[in-house]
């Protein structure tokens, strides 16, 4: 009886959806992770990809990618979000050739209604980390000596 117990438990600690579907590190990273290998943006240039939301839901990549490259540039790649159940959430990623046009795309696109009901939306990607601002200088700290011997005065006091 122990090792029937035993053995039902061997069972269930592996799921049947995860016998059908194997070892979970086997499968490619979903193109929408950053650190996915081969991803569709890993080696994008900075400034070259947008993200437009409050698409109508009937909107297919290839219209979203034929308004781009008609009206601003070359595109590289879009990518529509989807839900669970396989239907639109109204979003997609478009990576453009060159590195203006996302400007270009939100600069003309950005606030224009759609269908007569709502604006979409245009974000600009950007990755925080190859875009670092520079430090401000750090301020000139005097020296000891200078820090002992009193205020300087000024040039236009008059001196006794």
């Amino acid at each position: 009886m122990n090792s029937h117990a035993q053995s039902s438990r061997l069972n269930n600690y592996h799921t049947h959806k995860q016998k059908v579907l194997g070892n979970p590190s086997s499968h490619p990273a979903p193109a929408w992770k950053q650190n996915a290998k081969g991803a569709s943006g890993s080696n994008a240039e900075v400034g070259s990809r947008i993200i437009i939301s409050r698409l109508p839901l009937d909107v297919v990549e290839n219209e979203v990618e034929t308004l781009f490259s008609r009206t601003v540039g070359p595109v590289k790649d879009v990518l529509m979000v989807y839900n669970s159940q396989g239907r639109s959430r109204g979003m997609a990623v478009v990576t453009f050739a060159r590195t203006g046009d996302a400007a270009v795309a939100r600069a003309k696109y950005n606030g224009k209604i759609v269908d007569g009901r709502r604006p979409i939306k245009i974000e600009l990607v950007v990755d925080e980390d190859a875009v670092k601002p520079a430090a401000p200088p750090a301020p000139a700290v005097p020296s000891l000596l200078d820090r002992l011997s009193g205020p300087k005065p000024t040039k236009g006091a008059a001196q006794p």
